[in-house]
């Protein structure tokens, strides 16, 4: 039988009874799973998930976003001596024995220069392939704690959204590659679907404002290395932004959130939204 993988951890924010299924399909095939816990009032999950011997419950008492969560858990990840780590949403799950099928590929695959590697997160893209990729979700990623740390761990002022872009972007920089698994696609959730337009997921306001202002820092980070990403993303994010204004129910709200973002970028603001 594959070897378990070193460990994983699950960022929870004020997480719903279906996280537990969810957390149920990956527990069992890591050594310690760290549980972040970024709920103001400790989510009463994290203590029906202390009835297994591989849990490490972290409750931060406030919403230090997914950047500071992932480096605490990496940091305590190596110093309990682990060289791998899972990263997990709280949405994320995966189906039948996939799972143990992605840590075995992730161990007989060639690691050289290799930062993380990341499953398919669409399953009409499923083939029998690794492959050398620029950029991945950060949703199920296996990565190596020593070289993530050695380049900086995850930039903090980014709290959540463009925190696996950034990540990517500057690994790459540092020569490490970063590597898919295209036999597996594990499941994951983004947005809401719109009742009358199914191709539209609506976000909330204030996820607007992370979404603009930590693309506009990334961009002005990285523009002379990733033009041809960001002359993508810049029409990809129009379209988005237009739609959510369109098919939203809060509009005044979304453009504020908007205008705001785009004032904090030019002043510098960062981190958590105040």
């Amino acid at each position: 039988m594959q070897d378990k993988l070193d460990s994983a951890v699950v960022i929870l924010f004020n997480p719903q009874d279906s996280v537990l299924d969810n957390i149920s399909t990956y527990i069992n095939s890591v050594k310690t799973l760290y549980i972040v816990d970024n709920s103001i009032n400790e989510s009463t999950i994290t203590k029906k998930l202390s009835v297994y011997t591989n849990t490490k419950i972290i409750h931060t008492k406030n919403n230090i976003g997914m950047a500071e969560a992932l480096n605490l858990a990496f940091k305590q990840a190596k110093n309990n001596n682990y060289n791998y780590i899972m990263t997990l949403d709280q949405d994320t799950f995966f189906e039948n024995d996939d799972i143990n099928k992605f840590i075995c590929n992730f161990y007989n695959h060639n690691k050289k220069s290799m930062v993380l590697l990341s499953p398919l997160h669409n399953k009409r893209f499923i083939t029998d392939k690794i492959s050398e990729e620029k950029f991945v979700m950060t949703s199920a990623n296996i990565v190596n704690i020593p070289v993530a740390l050695s380049i900086g761990g995850y930039d903090e002022n980014l709290f959540i959204d463009e925190v696996d872009h950034e990540f990517c972007m500057r690994a790459r920089k540092k020569n490490y590659k970063i590597m898919i698994d295209n036999s597996i696609a594990v499941n994951h959730s983004l947005g809401i679907k719109h009742k009358k337009n199914l191709k539209v997921k609506i976000y909330p306001s204030i996820r607007l404002y992370y979404m603009l202002r930590n693309y506009l820092y990334i961009k002005n980070k990285y523009f002379h290395d990733e033009k041809l990403f960001f002359k993508t993303r810049d029409k990809y994010l129009l379209i988005f932004f237009k739609n959510q204004i369109l098919y939203s129910s809060n509009k005044i709200k979304d453009i504020k959130m908007l205008i705001r973002a785009i004032s904090d970028y030019k002043k510098n603001i960062y981190g958590k939204f105040n």
